[in-house]
C-alpha cells in the first residue's frame, strides 16, 4: 500500500476504485465526529468513528454501508442510534440539514390482532431502524421490497396480524400506514435502490462484464433515503438541527467548515484535489453527529506509479478547540 500521511485531526483511509468505464481514482475518505454544543457550535469528540471500508451490519439490517465513494453524485443524511420511549400519543421528530427537512411521527407500541389496535407500553428506548418501519412479509408469504426487515406490511385484504410500525410519514398512523418511511441506510438490494444498479443480462454479460452496465445510475451509491439526499456535495456552514428523536439530543448548529486538500504524488508527477462533505450521520441520543469529507485524483494508467498521498487541514471554523 501506498504512504498516506494524514496532517488532520480526522480518521482517515484510502483506496482505489474505478468507475463505469473502468478508468481507476484513487479516493481518500476523512471522517470527524462531534458534540454539539446548546451555544451552535460542536467540539470534536475523543473516541472518533472511523472511515468504513466495507458495510457494517446489526443483524440482519446495514447499519453503516462503506465510507470509499469516489462517484457519489450528492452529499446524503442518515440518522443512527434511538429513540426515546413513546408511551402514549405520538410524537412528531424532525431532522433538517441546509434545504432538506424530514419529518416522521414516532408511535408507542403498538400490536393489531383480530382487526383491533391494542396499546403494547414499552417504557424502553427504541432503534431507529428498518425493523420497526412499515415493511416485512404480508399475510400470503411476499416480502416488502422497499424494507423485508419491517412490520405491519398489508396483506392482500388488510393489515397483518402482529406488531405495527413505531416509525411512519408524520402524517400516518401506524395501522394504516402505505408509505415506507425510514431514517437509516437501505441495503442495495432493496427498492429503491437496486433500481439504479442496471441490467446485469445476457448482453452485458458478452459485451460489458466487469464492467458496469450501459444503465447503470451513480444514485445507487447512495444509501440514505431519497429525501434525505442532496443533488451536489456540501461545503460546510450548512444549519443542522435534530428535535423530537431524543431529549438529550436536540440540536440546532452549523456543519463545520474545512478546506482540506489532497495531494497525490507519482513517480511522473502530482495530481490535487478538495474534499467535499457527501455524508453525514447523525446520533440524537447520544447528542453527537460526524462527516465525511470525500477527494479523488484520477490515476488510471498511473496506479503502479503512485507513491504517497498527502491531506492537510488548511483552515477550519465552526469547531470549538
Amino acid at each position: 500500500m501506498w504512504d498516506l500521511q494524514n496532517k488532520t485531526p480526522f480518521e482517515a483511509e484510502q483506496a482505489f476504485d474505478r468507475d463505469e468505464a473502468g478508468r481507476e481514482v484513487v479516493c481518500i475518505a476523512l471522517r470527524g465526529t462531534f458534540q454539539a454544543r446548546p451555544d451552535g457550535l460542536c467540539e470534536a469528540v475523543a473516541d472518533p468513528h472511523p472511515v468504513l471500508l466495507a458495510p457494517v451490519y446489526h443483524g440482519q439490517a446495514l447499519a453503516f454501508d462503506a465510507d470509499i465513494l469516489p462517484f457519489l453524485p450528492g452529499a446524503e443524511l442518515t440518522v443512527h442510534g434511538t429513540a426515546d420511549p413513546v408511551l402514549d400519543a405520538p410524537r412528531i421528530a424532525s431532522v433538517s440539514l441546509g434545504t432538506m427537512t424530514k419529518s416522521v411521527a414516532l408511535h408507542p407500541r403498538l400490536r393489531r390482532r383480530a382487526r383491533k389496535v391494542e396499546l403494547d407500553p414499552d417504557p424502553e428506548p427504541f432503534p431507529l431502524d428498518w425493523t420497526v418501519c412499515l415493511g416485512g412479509m404480508a399475510a400470503d408469504g411476499d416480502l416488502h421490497p422497499e424494507n423485508p426487515l419491517g412490520v405491519g406490511m398489508l396483506g392482500p385484504t388488510h393489515l397483518t396480524d402482529g406488531p405495527l410500525p413505531r416509525i411512519t410519514a408524520a402524517t400516518e398512523r401506524p395501522e394504516t400506514a402505505r408509505t415506507v418511511t425510514g431514517l437509516t441506510p437501505l441495503q442495495r438490494h432493496w427498492q429503491p435502490r437496486l433500481s439504479a444498479a442496471g441490467t446485469y443480462d445476457a448482453q452485458w454479460s458478452d459485451t460489458r462484464a466487469p464492467l458496469l452496465p450501459m444503465d447503470f445510475d451513480r444514485r445507487f451509491y447512495h444509501a440514505a433515503p431519497a429525501n434525505q439526499c442532496f443533488p451536489a456535495a456540501l461545503s460546510g456552514g450548512e444549519r443542522l438541527t435534530v428535535s423530537g428523536f431524543a431529549a438529550a439530543g436536540e440540536m440546532d448548529i452549523r456543519l463545520p467548515q474545512a478546506v482540506i486538500d489532497l495531494r497525490a504524488e507519482f513517480e511522473n508527477g502530482q495530481d490535487t484535489a478538495s474534499a467535499k462533505i457527501y455524508r453525514i450521520r447523525v446520533f440524537p441520543a447520544l447528542g453527537r453527529f460526524d462527516v465525511l469529507w470525500l477527494a479523488s485524483v484520477s490515476c488510471n494508467g498511473r496506479d503502479h506509479l503512485l507513491r504517497r498521498t498527502t491531506v492537510n487541514l488548511r483552515q477550519i471554523a465552526g469547531i470549538v478547540r
